[in-house]
Parts: C-alpha cells; sequence; structure tokens
C-alpha cells in the first residue's frame, strides 16, 4: 500500500483548493466523532460542541467562505481549550483524541486562512495520530491506522478525478461511518 507520505505530497501539488478543501473536511469529519465522545463526559463543553459542528458545517463549504470568514472561524478554534495547553503534550486518556481532533480542524482553517498547501498535511497528520492512538489503546487486533491511511489515500483517489463531479455528499458519508468505527472501538477500550 502507498503511504500516505507519498500520495499527499503530490495530490497538494495536483489538486486544487475545493479538493483540498474536501479532503481536510473529510479528515475533521472522521476526527469529529472521537472529539465528541471525548468531550461527553466533560462538564460545560456544550458551547464547544456547537461549535465545533459548525466549524465543521463550515468546513464542508469553505470554498465559498470569503477569507475574513475563514480567518474568523481560525479564531474560534484557537477559543477551544484543547488550544490552551502550554506545551505539545497532549493530555491523558481520552481526551487525546479531542486535542487531536481539535489541532485537525485548526490546521484545516489555517490552509483555508493562508492557501499554504503543509497545513493540510498536519490535519492528515492529527488523523493518524488518532488512529494510532486507537490502536495502541485497544486490547486485542485494531487496524484503525490502517484504515486511515487507506480512507485518505481513497479520499485523495476521489478528488483527484475531475472535482466537478464529485460527490461530496457521499465522502461525507464515508467518513462519518469511520468516525462511528473510531467510536465503537474507544468506547470498548474507555467506557
Amino acid at each position: 500500500m502507498v503511504g500516505v507520505d507519498h500520495a499527499l505530497p503530490r495530490f497538494l501539488r495536483e489538486a486544487g483548493e475545493g479538493a483540498q478543501a474536501a479532503f481536510a473536511a473529510s479528515c475533521v469529519e472522521r476526527a469529529s466523532a472521537v472529539f465528541f465522545l471525548a468531550v461527553a463526559a466533560e462538564r460545560d463543553r456544550g458551547a464547544d460542541v456547537e461549535t465545533y459542528l459548525r466549524l465543521l458545517e463550515d468546513l464542508w463549504g469553505a470554498p465559498n467562505l470569503s477569507l475574513e470568514e475563514r480567518a474568523s472561524r481560525q479564531e474560534q478554534i484557537d477559543a477551544f481549550p484543547e488550544m490552551q495547553t502550554e506545551s505539545d503534550d497532549e493530555p491523558p486518556g481520552i481526551l487525546a483524541f479531542a486535542f487531536d481532533a481539535v489541532g485537525a480542524m485548526y490546521y484545516a482553517y489555517t490552509y483555508l486562512a493562508t492557501g499554504e498547501s503543509e497545513n493540510i498535511t498536519y490535519t492528515s497528520n492529527h488523523n493518524l495520530n488518532i488512529a494510532g492512538f486507537i490502536d495502541d489503546a485497544v486490547t486485542g487486533e485494531s487496524s484503525r491506522y490502517e484504515e486511515e491511511i487507506a480512507a485518505q489515500i481513497r479520499d485523495m483517489e476521489t478528488l483527484s478525478a475531475d472535482f466537478a463531479s464529485v460527490d461530496l455528499a457521499a465522502l461525507r458519508d464515508q467518513a462519518q461511518a469511520a468516525g462511528r468505527a473510531h467510536v465503537e472501538v474507544l468506547r470498548a477500550a474507555f467506557l
């Protein structure tokens, strides 16, 4: 299997903003389920959940956002507690997943605000971290990491075709299904 580290640079060189934004949105969509699971146990996070949902929805329509709107969304992400850490140390336990899910969202919007494609790589990496952490947390067989690589490569292949004909709703459905699978594995490990 071709790794993301080989496929992603080519995709970022060749794909337009719409395809790159859709790739980032798909990554964040897969990460979103673990964010919601992780913060469900935290008190007073209802506003964060609603903000994350709005940001995720806007991310799927990102090419329609003005630069000011993109920067505004990025500022909203900065207000999440996960962005307030003093160092690069992730929190322990299930909260590490929320940290990476917010990080994926942050870099997706940083790409949109700056146009710098390396931020898509950071979004991808946060998703790979989530998948790897799930594999580490589960006793027994888990292949979330390999499945995340396959999902990212499938997304790149889909989005590299004629972008105007891509069914973004189907891409989103696939990402949501993968996110639900992440949650099922995590519930067994943590709850």
